[in-house]
This record gives C-alpha cells, structure tokens and sequence, in this order.
C-alpha cells in the first residue's frame, strides 16, 4: 500500500552525479529574457551519468523513487 506506482512500474531512471552548471564570470552571453548581454556565462555539462535500477526511498509515509543529481 504504502509503494508508490512508480517504485513498481519503473524499470531505470537516470541517475547524474557532479556538477552539471558551469559559471565563466569572464565571459557574457545573451539573456534571453532580458534580450541584452549579461555578465558571466553559464554552461550545462554531464560528468557522470547512467540509466540504472531505481534507488528506492521513503517521502512520508510512502516509498517513492529517488534520483540523485
């Protein structure tokens, strides 16, 4: 009763460990909400990454999946 569909029914999940921001506060590049440069840019990257058996864990009184990253 107390598990989750998901915990069942979810054969992998992605799993990322690191850090997956990059900050370069030398450089600028367009923020496309404002529509003009900013300081710093940001860059998104993977360090580690793989497509495994769900870690099962506890989020009140039901067991959820949980993906770390």
């Amino acid at each position: 009763r107390r598990l989750s569909c998901q915990a069942c029914h979810s054969t992998w999940v992605p799993q990322c460990y690191g850090c997956h921001v990059r900050a370069d506060r030398s450089q600028a590049m367009l923020d496309k909400v404002a529509a003009r440069e900013t300081p710093g840019r940001w860059s998104e990257f993977r360090s580690f990454m793989r497509h495994e058996s769900p870690p099962l864990g506890r989020k009140g009184d039901e067991v959820v999946i949980l993906v770390p990253g």
